[in-house]
């Protein structure tokens, strides 16, 4: 059960050390958004999303040159301004945040079904305390090191931290799988012209992270250990198929609410008076599906704009207008984003945790650097 950890985590990252290969990943995440938010035309985004109201009330916009105080000069166009003035469903806003908890609660409870096949021992709450504690520190780090944080939390309450990893590696599969389902689940909807078009470039951009980070990923040979491991433990869940069912049906499950969330975004932002977000639902799918792939190599944390230019690429490719596009991925993100730390910082303060990031970043350097899951330092990653 522990392949997966002492094999994957035998990768060595050929960087100049951990605090560059940090640095160039936050680099990267804040480079796409600003680089996605400026092709999208700045003062239509903020319009969109209404941000510009807020700018302008509190004195960093001028709302003109010769009215209002600000930092930023006066916006351009009078209808920016009205844009950010139409009123926002609140009402939509709260169903899709909320479906956000209930997302995650799913994907805690997939981790805890896996986690207790390998052997994993504990409640549903401690299980999900720690990966609530892993899914914050993957918005920090990049290369998934939330399963690490998610195994360094499980450890410190006494269980192995290889067999959680393992797990946490194999519940990244199940989500592999849900990709590829609702893949071709649209593909069945639009044909085959359309969705080639829809998933082109998200896959060209995952192969172009893939040839940006190979230096800091596996070798072949170690890629190919990888992928016979994961099989190996993919394998021996099969002799519970009741287990293997339920665990991908409650990933559907949760990947189709990430569905219906962006439809509701645009649908909260949408009126019948200046902005108009709306876009197809199967086109809205797409692009989720697109996010997750371009995704997959998480070169910045959790992805960030990785997979929000994925999403808004395959909007546009929709037909859907590229402001709209991008407004719609960094409300869903932004929404997903807070969920998600907010579900860290409730566990960091209601419960004892006993790991920091600290430990974690340590344990991170470990494994990215020497090959194995440390068992020996446990004590150490139970800083706390």
């Amino acid at each position: 059960m522990a392949d997966i950890a002492s094999t994957e985590a035998g990768a060595s990252t050929k960087g100049r050390g951990l605090g560059l290969s940090l640095l160039l990943s936050y680099l990267l995440g804040f480079g796409l958004l600003i680089g996605l938010i400026y092709y999208a035309e700045p003062w239509s985004i903020a319009g969109n999303t209404r941000v510009l109201d807020l700018l302008v009330r509190g004195g960093i916009v001028q709302l003109t040159d010769i009215h209002s105080t600000g930092l930023v000069a006066g916006v351009p166009e009078f209808k920016y301004y009205i844009w950010s003035q139409d009123p926002i469903s609140w009402t939509l806003v709260g169903m899709f945040v909320a479906l956000y908890f209930v997302i995650y609660a799913c994907r805690a409870c997939q981790f805890h079904w896996i986690a207790r096949f390998y052997g994993v021992q504990g409640t549903f709450g401690l299980h999900a305390r720690a990966y609530f504690y892993g899914l914050g520190i993957g918005h920090v780090l990049p290369f998934k090191a939330q399963y690490l944080a998610t195994g360094a939390a499980l450890a410190g309450a006494g269980q192995s931290g290889a067999r959680c990893y393992t797990a946490s590696r194999v519940q990244e599969t199940f989500i592999h799988f849900e990709v590829l389902f609702f893949a071709l689940w649209g593909l069945a909807f639009v044909g085959w012209r359309l969705w080639l078009i829809q998933m082109f470039w998200p896959t060209m951009m995952l192969l172009a992270y893939y040839l940006f980070a190979k230096d800091a990923l596996l070798s072949s040979d170690l890629s190919a250990r990888i992928f016979r491991a994961k099989w190996r433990a993919l394998y021996a869940m099969l002799e519970e198929p009741n287990t293997v069912v339920k665990t991908a049906l409650i990933g559907i499950f949760a990947f189709a609410i990430s569905d219906v969330i962006t439809y509701l975004v645009a649908q909260a932002f949408t009126t019948d008076n200046n902005v108009i977000m709306k876009a197809p639902f199967m086109a809205l799918q797409a692009a989720v599906v697109g996010g997750y792939i371009a995704s997959q190599i998480p070169i910045s944390p959790v992805g960030v704009g990785q997979y929000e230019v994925a999403f808004a690429i395959v909007l546009l490719m929709s037909n859907v207008g590229f402001p709209e596009a991008v407004s719609i991925t960094l409300i869903d993100s932004a929404a997903r984003y807070g969920v998600a730390l907010i579900l860290h910082f409730l566990t960091r303060i209601g419960s004892d945790v006993h790991t920091d990031i600290p430990a974690v970043l340590s344990l991170y350097a470990h494994a990215h650097g020497s090959g194995g899951w440390p068992e020996e330092d446990r004590a150490g990653v139970a800083a706390k």
